[in-house]
C-alpha cells in the first residue's frame, strides 16, 4: 500500500455570541482567497500537536487573542479529502464567546481584521462573493443545526 506524501489538518472554529452573531476574520492580501471573510482557524501538519483540540485552541489564541476554554470547544463536522499528493482532515468546531471584544493579532498569518456578523450580514457577504472557500456552506449548516436550537439573547 502506498501512503500519501503528506497528511495535514485544518481546524476551523466558528465563534458565536449571545446575539447569534458569528466572528469572522478577513484574510490577508496575497493569501488564497485574500481580502475575503473566513471562519477562524488554520492549517497544521500531522504531528504538529499531540491533540487537535489543542491545535484549534492555539489557532484562536494566535489569530485573535481569545483565551479558549477547551470545555466550551465543541466538534461540529469532519471531512477527509484524499488526493494523490496527500490527505487533508478538515474539522469544524464551534465555540461560545460572551465577551464581544476581539482584536486581530499582528502575526503575519493572522487575519487583518476580526469582526462579528449577523446571519443576515453573512448572507449579504456571500451574495457579494466575500466569503472565502466553502465557508458559507459550513456557516449555513451551523446556523441550521446549532444556532436555531440555542436560546440566544
Amino acid at each position: 500500500m502506498k501512503y500519501p506524501k503528506w497528511f495535514k489538518y485544518v481546524s476551523c472554529i466558528i465563534v458565536y455570541n449571545s446575539e447569534g452573531k458569528i466572528l469572522l476574520g478577513k484574510r490577508r492580501e496575497g493569501e488564497l482567497e485574500g481580502h475575503k471573510w473566513a471562519i477562524l482557524g488554520g492549517l497544521g501538519a500531522f504531528g504538529e500537536s499531540d491533540n487537535r483540540w489543542d491545535f484549534a485552541k492555539r489557532e484562536l489564541e494566535y489569530d485573535i487573542r481569545i483565551e479558549c476554554n477547551l470545555e466550551k470547544l465543541k466538534p461540529f463536522t469532519m471531512i477527509v479529502l484524499c488526493v494523490p499528493e496527500g490527505s487533508l482532515l478538515i474539522e469544524d468546531y464551534f465555540y461560545y464567546r460572551e465577551d464581544e471584544r476581539v482584536e486581530a493579532t499582528k502575526n503575519e498569518k493572522a487575519p487583518i481584521e476580526a469582526k462579528w456578523f449577523s446571519v443576515k450580514e453573512i448572507q449579504e457577504l456571500a451574495t457579494a462573493g466575500q466569503i472565502a472557500f466553502d465557508n458559507y456552506k459550513v456557516l449555513k449548516e451551523f446556523n441550521k443545526q446549532i444556532l436555531h436550537n440555542l436560546r440566544i439573547g
